[in-house]
């Protein structure tokens, strides 16, 4: 290991913060000629790495400026008059010292001692030790062959994932269409016949390829099957003049004959004949002769 000289004391802070704007700016600074500015910033780097102070013996006579600066005896008098008077001031032991660089060093020496201890807890945390890390070989040897970590207390109370948001209807795939068509018919509230017209109906696509149950604003399955059975399976007819929906227009092509042989789009068709707002049936003949009689120019 490299041994230090005489004038490197057992200082750790090798690095010295230097206040540019603050050292530039002093009127003090400005009047030193070159020669004395680089004097000041060599006593102050010496100072630095003996704890902030230097020997007082050192910057009092000529003989000893002239080794610690490098200078002839004119030139040491003069520093020692113009640089070491003026920047340095005595502690009473045989030391001198400036006062800013003496503020900072101690700052940066507390600064170095948190950041040791908070290093020594890091590695007494880590290592179980309180002393310095081990060696490489040592931490190479524990990284290789970690510790078992401890099993899970069983006692710990379980906690259940989030619940998923359900799907939304207009995302349903047709085989899922049809699952949630079983799902809402486990009291068999339809037949399994029944279940598969209406199937049929609510998966006709539009132009588009839309299925019709993604079309609508709400939906919900088990409602539009009791619809579907109130409507149609129990052969419940809409009153004259009322509002026609979804559910009666299904209700309404339901009862044409051969429905279920029907080409695309025929049913729509049928639909659309049945009128806006207002059910054109019920009034003289079936629902399917007045759309027909719609298509040709006036109900009958």
């Amino acid at each position: 290991m490299r041994k230090r000289n005489a004038r490197n004391m057992a200082n750790e802070l090798h690095t010295m913060p230097l206040k540019v704007e603050a050292l530039l700016s002093s009127h003090k600074v400005r009047m030193l000629e070159l020669d004395e500015f680089g004097a000041y910033l060599k006593l102050l780097c010496d100072a630095w790495l003996n704890g902030g102070f230097l020997p007082e013996n050192a910057t009092s006579n000529a003989q000893a400026m002239q080794k610690l600066c490098g200078c002839n005896a004119t030139d040491a008098e003069r520093i020692i008059a113009n640089v070491v008077n003026v920047f340095f001031v005595s502690d009473g032991a045989g030391r001198v010292y400036n006062r800013r660089q003496r503020e900072i060093y101690q700052e940066v020496e507390s600064k170095s001692l948190v950041a040791k201890q908070k290093a020594e807890r890091a590695a007494a945390a880590r290592w179980g030790k309180t002393g310095n890390a081990p060696s490489n070989a040592q931490a190479m040897h524990e990284e290789c062959h970690p510790k078992p970590k401890p099993k899970p207390n069983i006692n710990t109370p379980h906690k259940d994932p989030p619940t998923p948001k359900p799907k939304s209807f207009k995302q349903w795939t047709l085989e899922e269409f049809r699952q949630v068509i079983a799902d809402s018919n486990q009291d068999q509230l339809l037949t399994d016949e029944q279940c598969d017209e209406f199937y049929g109906y609510w998966t006709e696509p539009s132009a588009s390829g839309i299925p019709r149950f993604r079309q609508q604003q709400n939906w919900d399955t088990r409602r539009r099957m009791q619809n579907a059975k109130r409507m149609i399976f129990d052969n419940a007819r809409p009153k004259p003049g009322g509002a026609v929906s979804d559910d009666v227009r299904f209700a309404e092509a339901q009862r044409q004959p051969g429905y279920l042989n029907w080409q695309p789009g025929e049913q729509e068709k049928y639909a659309a004949a049945l009128g806006g707002k207002r059910n054109p049936g019920i009034r003289g003949g079936s629902p399917h002769d007045a759309s027909l009689a719609q298509q040709s120019g006036g109900a009958k």
